[in-house]
């Protein structure tokens, strides 16, 4: 090997390198991030027990999907409240050749007052005219797929606003009275996923940075927010 291709091949090493460590640094920095986050709204950071990263991961595995191994929790914090446990984590999705962050510090609320049945809210898309019909006719198609559509017309503004599927229709419109409803209706932009004595919720709102502290605030918000309704 020549002089030129021996510093050719350094030079691809060196900014293999530097890639690497960029990475590295990079990782450092978003967990550092999360973590002043999570501390200065009084969370702690703690291991996750396996059966909770099974619950979380069966309320937001795909169709189709992993299941609870195919996923795992970073960047977990959690708070102790009088009725329950407000938890912050990242989910990744393990299953394919690469690391997919299926959630960035979205939000879990557990109480022992929780008996929910179990659905899932997804927000319509806020897009007026045809543009906005088509891609909220794409996402009825793949909510349909996380269970059976559940239609509420009892309440058409919370219908204007999102989209509700369960495995149990039944009791799901008996949870989801006109009261409920109609409290969930102010709220725009949340996934919510619920089952037993858990549910999730995360902002769909890609302006926001998800680990923000505002955003994370917001969230929390929205969870105590959803939390009250379905114990209420």
């Amino acid at each position: 090997m020549d002089g030129l291709s021996l510093l050719l091949v350094f030079g691809v090493l060196a900014l293999f390198g530097l890639a690497i460590v960029w990475m590295i640094r990079s990782d450092r920095a978003s967990r550092g991030a999360r973590l002043r986050v999570s501390q200065s709204l009084g969370f702690a950071q703690f291991a996750p027990e396996p059966d909770l990263l099974r619950r979380i991961a069966e309320l937001h595995r795909r169709p189709g999907g992993p299941g609870a191994d195919g996923y795992r929790l970073e960047n977990v914090a959690r708070k102790r409240l009088a009725d329950g446990e407000v938890i912050l984590f990242d989910l990744i999705d393990t299953s394919g050749d690469d690391l997919n962050l299926a959630e960035a510090q979205a939000i879990a609320f557990t109480s022992p007052t929780l008996a929910l049945p179990a659905f899932a809210i997804f927000p319509k898309v806020e897009v007026a005219g045809p543009l906005g019909a088509l891609a909220n006719q794409a996402m009825s198609w793949l909510v349909a797929r996380f269970g059976d559509p559940v239609d509420i017309p009892q309440v058409p503004e919370f219908g204007e606003r999102y989209f509700v599927s369960s495995r149990d229709s039944e009791a799901t419109r008996r949870f989801l009275d006109e009261s409920r409803l109609r409290r969930l209706a102010s709220t725009r932009l949340l996934a919510i996923r619920a089952g037993g004595d858990l549910f999730t919720v995360s902002r769909i709102d890609r302006a926001a940075t998800p680990q923000s502290p505002e955003a994370v605030g917001q969230r929390l918000q929205a969870a105590h927010f959803v939390f009250t309704v379905f114990v209420n």
